[in-house]
């Protein structure tokens, strides 16, 4: 998922899966970020792919958007290590284990107010 098509991303998010790419755009609702995923875990080939990425962007803030946990936090270091120094980069965690979680406690937060949406009357009219 990313910006409109012939626009820069001002943002690059990179999360551990699909699910939570799709988690963090709902959350977070920009049209002028690019959300992508490691597919749970970073090859040779895979960093290779984020180092051309982030130049090919290089006004782009690179969000490190992985897990809220010692996986997510090595996930982080690497692509750090990997991008050796490039301006912009920052570690941006979920206050939940990951962001699909997130969006489930926030959804399940406003499940109350929707759910009388749905009920059948308790009386019905005479």
């Amino acid at each position: 998922m990313g910006p409109l098509e012939g626009s820069e991303p001002v943002k690059i998010a990179l999360t551990e899966s699909g699910v939570d790419s799709l988690s963090l755009a709902q959350l977070v609702g920009r049209r002028d970020a690019l959300y992508c995923s490691t597919g749970g875990g970073l090859s040779p080939h895979t960093l290779a792919q984020i180092v051309a990425l982030a130049a090919r962007h290089p006004a782009a803030e690179i969000l490190l958007a992985f897990d809220n946990d010692d996986a997510g936090q090595t996930l982080a270091g690497q692509v750090e290590k990997a991008l050796q120094g490039r301006e912009g980069v920052r570690r941006l965690l979920p206050r939940l284990k990951d962001w699909n979680e997130q969006v489930v406690h926030t959804a399940a937060a406003t499940r109350p107010a929707y759910g009388t949406l749905s009920k059948e009357p308790s009386q019905k009219p005479t």
